[in-house]
């Protein structure tokens, strides 16, 4: 195998490595968001079974801690896997070949918001897109729960 096959043999790898993280990735968001759903309906069903004003309940009180402390793992899992994806993006860009552009020019650049031309079509991510980058929005739906099972110890609680 000459040099430039090798090249491309560690740049494909790198590519491997991105889509199993990323699919590692959602496939850890995706358990923990089913566990922690059924967990708060469950929860939010008992709470609010005889009516809509919250009374004390230790029970409710209890569950919604132990709800908050599951988004603990959720979250540093989910931060885990997001650096370890961040961080074979950076070698796939590292191995990618002189003169493709693929990762390291093309694909930083529509990230950044910068105009990118392929063929003759022009791409542009717009300033909205670039802020709700997935990872972002799966950390604004963890802070969500933690703030449901917070509000839920507040509101049942005997103060």
């Amino acid at each position: 195998m000459n040099e430039e096959e090798k090249q491309l043999q560690l740049y494909l790898t790198a590519l491997e490595e991105i889509r199993h993280e990323g699919d590692l990735l959602w496939q850890q968001f995706g358990s923990f968001l089913l566990v922690q759903s059924v967990f708060l309906a469950f929860l939010l069903q008992s709470t609010f079974r005889e009516s809509l004003i919250i009374q004390t309940n230790f029970g409710s009180m209890m569950s919604a801690i132990i709800g908050f402390m599951l988004c603990i793992p959720w979250y540093g899992t989910f931060s885990r896997t997001k650096k370890f994806y961040r961080f074979r993006i950076a070698q796939a860009k590292e191995a990618e070949p002189p003169n493709w552009h693929f990762l390291a020019e093309r694909g930083k650049n529509y990230s950044e918001g910068k105009e990118v031309i392929i063929g003759e079509q022009t791409f542009k991510m717009k300033w909205f897109e670039r802020k709700f980058k997935p990872t972002n929005s799966a950390i604004i739906v963890i802070c969500f729960f933690a703030i449901i099972y917070l509000s839920i110890f507040i509101a049942s609680g005997p103060w």
